[in-house]
């Protein structure tokens, strides 16, 4: 059967879905039931109602993203971090605060674009 390549709203509603809960464009396209990411930038370019919904669902995940970066900030996670040196293993575990930093980082960057 394949991946489907013919634009229909019910697709185009689905892609606009799961962007807004924060799923990116190329894990959609991803999927086996969704169209290649080049099949949906094609439709992007030539179907004004799609273009719309899209820009919507783009300002949902917006929102998404806002929130995962409170939670983020607010969570702690533990992790250990392992350091070899001559006197051998050196393992600490606590909040893995530069973890956290660079995915809050990461979101920032992309809500800027």
């Amino acid at each position: 059967m394949g991946r489907p390549s013919k634009f229909t709203k019910a697709i185009a509603e689905e892609i606009c879905a799961r962007l807004a809960c924060g799923d990116s464009l190329r894990k959609i396209c991803g999927s086996e039931d969704m169209p290649p990411l080049r099949t949906v930038m094609t439709w992007l370019s030539i179907t004004p109602d799609f273009q719309q919904q899209y820009a919507r669902a783009r300002e949902l995940w917006a929102d998404a993203e806002f929130d995962a970066m409170m939670h983020i900030a607010d969570t702690p996670q533990q992790g250990a971090k392992t350091k070899v040196g001559p006197q051998g293993k050196e393992v600490t575990v606590g909040d893995m605060i530069e973890h956290r930093r660079l995915q809050v980082d990461t979101r920032k960057w992309a809500l800027a674009r």
